[in-house]
């Protein structure tokens, strides 16, 4: 990893120390130009069978049960919405990918950087073990237009995303602010958004987003939603006990949550409110958005309300006011939903401080993410959200920066997880019961 990529921060090593200090001005890319994705190890992939049952899918029994009649309509096993769901989840926990990502040395080296390592997920259908078709790429361009919200590693998320499709790689610049990612037919956009509060919170960015679904019509692409947030607070916090936090955070955080006494307790509610508005976009045909009108540090607590209502209603969420319809009650007029992958991917050293505060947000957006599945009607609604837990997975695989700098920032992880969500995605198109696309 190179430090100076690090979210609102650089800083250097000392010893096994890291040093670090706020920094405002953007680092420049270190990467030469013209680079190729290196795709060597598909032309003949190694054999990486599974060797462990760590993360043992719910969906293995269903999916190699043998068909009985290989010609049924819709194919062999044609899974409900919430299985599609369960599915998405199982199998970026059961991500394996042949060697160390970090290439043949402890150190990360410049020539192993666009190396994509070949990928495999056991018995599961993920597609990982195959070199995606650049047909289906195209196809699949035609249909969607990508959004990524979040902070510095979303946004290299998004330009490895768009790697994979161009096959070139990117400079990764750090750029704070929003991104234009499209070439050809591809529409992709990066929106800056390192924290659940403030003027620059993920949700904020979510409202402009949901603007453009509003206005769609019959036959446009349909928007894809993919973000993850919580690493900056990871953070900051430890730093913030010890009177060390960044300007940048300080800046960021509202009053409220400091004269409360507990910023952790706030940006966890934060983020709670951030989650629950993303299942509310992905589950519920949305009729109406509303900026954010609150003064930066006058934002009004979260109120979390389910979204497993009978009547069109309107729920506030951290600034962010919007209005939706239940299932089954939603004028034909309705914009689609779009498809949201939430990314639980970034993962510190376990048992450490910044560690446990990512743990203890994933089990809140799981909780958050069951309350709606729970909910009456909701197990068969298309849409929802399509958690991505590979922390684990792809964190087996970094022992280059595995106990100092694990935030998921190499090029060949990022690689893998733009080649993993191209997949999600023709996974999800290929077993919804029903069109992803009017």
């Amino acid at each position: 990893m190179r430090l100076s990529r690090l979210p609102l921060i650089s800083g250097v090593l000392t010893g096994s120390t890291l040093v670090c200090f706020p920094s405002a001005v953007p680092a420049e890319s270190t990467q030469p130009d013209h680079l190729t994705l290196d795709w060597s190890e598909w032309i003949d992939p190694p054999v990486a069978p599974v060797t462990d049952n760590w993360a043992t899918s719910s969906m293995e029994e269903l999916l190699t049960t043998p068909c009985v009649d290989a010609a049924q309509t819709g194919g062999c096993h044609q899974l409900r919405p919430a299985q599609v769901r369960t599915l998405v989840h199982d199998c970026a926990r059961r991500l394996k990918v042949a060697g160390d990502l970090c290439g043949h040395s402890e150190t990360p080296v410049v020539e192993d950087d666009y190396r994509l390592p070949h990928m495999e997920s056991g018995v599961l259908p993920c597609g990982f073990e195959e070199r995606t078709p650049n047909e289906v790429l195209e196809d699949m361009a035609s249909k969607f237009t990508f959004h990524f919200i979040g902070d510095s590693t979303i946004r290299r998320l998004g330009e490895s995303f768009v790697s994979i499709f161009t096959g070139q790689g990117s400079k990764h610049d750090m750029v704070h602010s929003d991104l234009d990612f499209s070439t050809g037919n591809l529409e992709t956009r990066f929106y800056w958004a390192p924290f659940c509060f403030g003027s620059e919170s993920v949700g904020a960015k979510l409202a402009t987003v949901m603007d453009g679904v509003k206005t769609a019509k019959r036959g446009d692409k349909r928007t894809v939603i993919i973000t993850a947030f919580g690493v900056h607070d990871s953070y900051e916090l430890p730093l913030l006990v010890k009177g060390s936090a960044s300007t940048s955070y300080m800046d960021a955080l509202p009053p409220d949550f400091v004269d409360n006494g507990s910023v952790r307790t706030a940006t966890l509610g934060a983020c709670q409110a951030t989650t629950a508005q993303l299942v509310q976009a992905a589950a519920a045909k949305v009729m109406a958005w509303a900026d954010p009108t609150a003064e930066k540090g006058q934002w009004s607590k979260a109120v979390h309300a389910s979204p497993n209502t009978t009547t069109r209603s309107t729920t506030e969420t951290n600034g962010v006011s919007f209005s939706f319809g239940a299932p089954g009650t939603t004028a034909a007029t309705d914009p689609t939903p779009p498809l949201v992958f939430l990314m639980q991917n970034n993962r510190y050293p376990p048992n450490s401080p910044e560690d446990n505060y990512l743990e203890e947000l994933r089990r809140i957006q799981r909780g958050e993410v069951q309350e709606w599945e729970a909910g009456e009607g909701n197990e068969d609604a298309e849409g929802g959200i399509y958690l991505v837990d590979d922390s684990v997975s792809l964190f087996r695989n970094l022992s280059c920066y595995r106990e100092r700098n694990p935030i998921h920032f190499h090029e060949p992880v990022k690689l893998v997880e733009g080649k993993m969500l191209w997949d999600l995605l023709a996974l999800v198109e290929r077993e919804s019961a029903s069109p992803l696309v009017p």
